[in-house]
């Protein structure tokens, strides 16, 4: 079965800014804003890990902080130029494509080696044959502008997001 990642601020209630990529969409999206500025692109990254995570990518302590934990890293600032980049350069870029993403980039075989050859940040995730892409530049933006919302709402509050797969 194909994966999803599912980011909330509240596991215990459903809200309307409660986003859920499709792994394949997910990895798209990042490697996708990777070719508009990698290092903006790591920082989207970044709001996506758990804390536990994020300080194991960053090589930092992880001391008081468990892998069972779901809370997302939170940086106001970082969120801040993350919203700033979904807004001014990866929506606009998706909605100038006129063919769905995989199609641009050779077909899924093609684009899993070439994800899977990727240095850097996207080195850290692993997508499988059965991943479902949604690559339709209209898709991928609407969730980009869905997870805009909640991380804006996320700054707004204070509170952190909270991501997990499901299977």
């Amino acid at each position: 079965m194909a994966r999803s990642i599912y980011f909330t601020l509240d596991e215990n209630q459903s809200n309307d800014t409660d986003v859920r990529f499709q792994f394949g969409a997910y990895a798209l999206t990042l490697f996708y804003a990777k070719q508009i500025d990698e290092s903006k692109a790591e920082e989207l990254f970044n709001t996506t890990l758990t804390e536990y995570c994020y300080r194991l990518y960053h090589n930092l302590s992880t001391e008081g902080y468990d892998s069972d934990d779901e809370s997302v890293h939170f940086d106001a600032s970082e969120i801040m130029r993350v919203i700033a980049f979904i807004d001014e350069q990866v929506v606009p870029a998706l909605d100038a494509e006129t063919i769905p993403l995989i199609e641009k980039y050779g077909g899924v075989k093609l684009f899993q080696t070439n994800f899977d050859n990727e240095e850097g940040f996207l080195g850290h995730l692993s997508i499988f044959e059965d991943e479902v892409y949604n690559d339709d530049p209209e898709s991928l933006i609407y969730n980009l502008e869905r997870f805009k919302a909640l991380l804006q709402q996320s700054v707004d509050t204070g509170q952190e997001m909270i991501g997990f797969f499901e299977f």
